[in-house]
């Protein structure tokens, strides 16, 4: 008489009694007879599959058979391995993430997870479709491979579109990325880069290392975020305008920043050597280094130097240098209480980030306008003051006249400034303007 069968339940971890009406759940336990070996048996492990191919991996030593519990956190398993026991249920990445995505597994809200066992593997055709959620990592170094990890070769651009996301985790890029010209997320966990090139994408980096060759950032809409990195390679910036691009390091080391523009540049406990790429200046410029003191950077203890030109906001940090080119502002370690100020040469609209507004051209007749205070839209703070100044020595003969978009001042629809070099200052109230 036949014995029963049993099904191995990854999900209780037992063997479940086999029958088309489905299994029991006890635990078996295989035992010899007597102290004599079981030998001359043939045992079957059958689980989950990913079209035909068995997800569960088996791997045969000396009196004991070894089921890697690991191969069942996800059936899209990449090696290109042949070698029974180490081969996955995909050769290529590409084959597993068509797949997932054809699985309905990709696709928003669901994440893909895409696990790759070490290895080496060619990415020079990859391409991600569009709308596609991957989480691709790597297997740590097993009892197959202890000596190595991922590696992914001959990478060339990778390009999602925005309703794509990718997480790279615990792998290695042995050439330098193309990020293209679409706008999707990409974050990188615990990987290794040569350098790379962005186009568009937005790209957070955590716990990376990336050293070798420059780093290339052109024109672009998106972002560029580092957490706890070593991010040291030459950064270019190739962008045309500050406003689309952020770039933002936290507690990471960086070398050396160079080009046109930085666009929106922060950042925050951050080692760096010189910045010498232009940015914005004036009311809309979001440039700020704190806490970057000079500290050893790859075993050399460097002055950081900021030569590019525009607004540069600083604090907290001690040690560098700065030539005419940049605008220093907010170093009160050095320079003391700095306030906002502004210089115009025509007619201006202050804004609720002014409070100094010297005038310097007085050829012809000049007007200011406050921001109206009772206009929530604006958001001007209760007893809020602007100060305006005559820098031009000659308001007595072209007069410098302020009004407002909203209330009055001391009751007047305006003020004026009519002799050399006067000034006056004005406090909101929440509804119009009071001189003092």
């Amino acid at each position: 008489m036949a014995g029963p069968k049993f099904r191995y339940n990854p999900l209780t971890n037992k063997l479940d009694l086999s029958s088309e009406a489905g299994g029991g759940g006890s635990d078996i336990t295989v035992s010899a007879d007597s102290g004599v070996p079981i030998v001359g048996k043939v045992f079957s492990y059958k689980g989950q599959k990913a079209l035909t191919t068995p997800v569960m991996s088996i791997r045969t030593l000396s009196n004991q058979v070894i089921v890697q519990n690991q191969a069942w956190l996800t059936q899209y398993v990449v090696d290109n391995s042949t070698t029974n026991g180490l081969k996955g249920t995909y050769a290529t990445l590409q084959a597993a993430v068509n797949q997932a995505l054809a699985d309905g597994n990709a696709a928003y809200p669901l994440t893909a997870n895409i696990m790759m066992r070490p290895g080496d593997y060619d990415l020079s055709t990859l391409v991600i479709p569009d709308g596609g959620q991957f989480h691709i990592y790597g297997q740590q170094p097993s009892l197959e491979n202890a000596a190595s990890g991922v590696r992914f070769n001959g990478i060339g651009t990778l390009d999602i579109d925005c309703a794509s996301n990718i997480l790279w985790e615990n792998v290695q890029f042995a050439d330098i990325p193309t990020f293209g010209v679409n706008c999707g997320n990409m974050v990188f966990d615990n990987v290794s880069l040569g350098g790379f090139v962005q186009n568009c994408s937005s790209l957070l980096f955590k716990e990376c290392l990336v050293i070798g060759s420059d780093i290339t950032i052109n024109d672009t809409a998106g972002s560029f975020q580092s957490y706890d990195s070593y991010i040291y390679a030459n950064i270019t910036f190739n962008l045309t305008t500050n406003t689309g691009f952020n770039f933002y390091g936290h507690n990471s080391s960086f070398s050396n920043f160079f080009g046109t523009n930085l666009g929106n540049f922060r950042l925050f406990n951050s080692k760096y050597e010189t910045l010498s790429a232009a940015c914005s200046s004036g009311v809309d410029s979001n440039n700020f280094l704190i806490n970057c003191s000079n500290v050893t950077i790859n075993g050399i203890n460097p002055t950081p130097c900021i030569t590019g030109t525009g607004d540069f906001y600083v604090s907290n940090l001690s040690g560098y240098c700065y030539n005419g080119n940049p605008n220093i502002k907010n170093v009160a370690a050095t320079q003391g209480n700095v306030i906002k100020s502004i210089s115009v040469s025509g007619d201006y609209v202050a804004t609720i980030y002014d409070y100094y507004i010297g005038v310097n051209d007085t050829s012809l007749a000049r007007t200011i306008t406050l921001p109206d205070p009772s206009d929530l839209l604006v958001r001007l703070s209760r007893n809020q003051s602007f100060i305006v100044k005559d820098e031009s020595g000659a308001a007595g003969t072209n007069n410098i006249t302020i009004n407002t978009a909203g209330g009055l001042i001391d009751g007047a629809a305006s003020a004026s400034l009519s002799n050399n070099y006067a000034a006056l200052t004005f406090k909101s109230d929440g509804t119009n303007y009071y001189i003092i």
